[in-house]
């Protein structure tokens, strides 16, 4: 039987392709849901959950979540 992989062994994420990659995959993948309604405003739920949890919402919170927003297929404003 086969072990489970161990801390050494694990495979990790690869973060070494820089910031531009992670921000494009990460942009991807919301487009992505685009195509999906009720999955984008879940995620749009979320994510203003998490940026609420402080009590307000910081400007350069409400840039990314505009932007979250707008490449899924949402207007941030109508879900505020």
């Amino acid at each position: 039987m086969p072990s489970s992989p161990t801390p050494s062994t694990a495979p990790r994420p690869d973060f070494k392709s820089g910031a531009r990659i992670l921000r494009q995959n990460a942009e991807k993948e919301l487009g992505d849901l685009a195509h999906s309604p009720t999955e984008a405003l879940t995620v749009l739920n979320v994510m203003l959950t998490v940026a609420e949890a402080d009590g307000e919402i910081e400007p350069a919170e409400m840039v990314a979540l505009e932007r979250s927003a707008k490449l899924m297929g949402l207007n941030l404003k109508d879900h505020l």
